[in-house]
């Protein structure tokens, strides 16, 4: 719109400058108007976002760095937009300061897609330290890769699926029904666990051995 009415002003004037000899005022309009419509008919140039190059890999460090510094801003800048949308993917690791992580190799599936290995690791309940493995995916978004998915691998549930929770950022619901499934079967495995070695303790107890 603005190139057209400098189009607009640019004709009227230069009529003015010619005097008489030049076109009619009617002239003048239609060649303004044919102007505008030339100008209106030109497509809009589309935004165009540039690619920040970064590797699956350095994208993925900022990632977890974001999640263990609970940088919510910074996180959703290295998620797709999808991701961002659904509003599912949080930074919200508890006790930060006594997590720590590593990126390993990355996989690429294509020129457009990448699995991107890392491994939490935090403190474990007998004072030492475990391993949680994380496998991200990521696609090639306007402004380069960003993770959409992971694959975490929980040892504590290794007899389902080898212990694979598997998340799709860019679903809320399937967020929130893989978290869930996730919890119960932990609690499950805790409650087992924990029957076991509460029997054991009640019989190691004077008088209160079993009949």
């Amino acid at each position: 719109m603005r190139r057209a009415l400098i189009l607009a002003a640019i004709g009227s004037f230069s009529l003015l400058a010619t005097g008489c000899g030049g076109s009619t005022s009617d002239d003048a309009q239609s060649s303004a108007e044919s102007a505008a419509s030339e100008t209106a008919s030109e497509p809009a140039a589309e935004p165009t976002v540039k690619s920040d190059g970064r590797t699956p890999q350095e994208v993925v460090q900022i990632l977890m760095t974001a999640m263990v510094a609970n940088d919510q801003v910074k996180l959703d800048s290295m998620v797709t937009a999808k991701t961002r949308t659904a509003n599912a993917f949080k930074a919200d690791i508890k006790e930060q300061e006594a997590v720590r992580f590593t990126v390993g190799d990355v996989e690429m599936k294509g020129e457009d897609q990448a699995y991107v290995a890392s491994a939490w690791f935090f403190p474990g309940v007998d004072g030492g330290e475990e391993r949680m493995m994380t496998l991200w995916k990521l696609r090639r978004e306007p402004e380069g890769f960003r993770v959409y998915g992971s694959v975490m691998i929980v040892p504590q549930l290794a007899k389902y699926d080898g212990g694979k929770v598997e998340f799709d950022f860019e679903d809320a619901e399937q967020v929130a029904e893989t978290e869930n499934r996730a919890y119960e079967l932990l609690m499950q495995e805790a409650e087992a666990a924990r029957g076991p070695a509460v029997a054991k303790n009640l019989d190691d107890q004077p008088g209160t051995a079993r009949q």
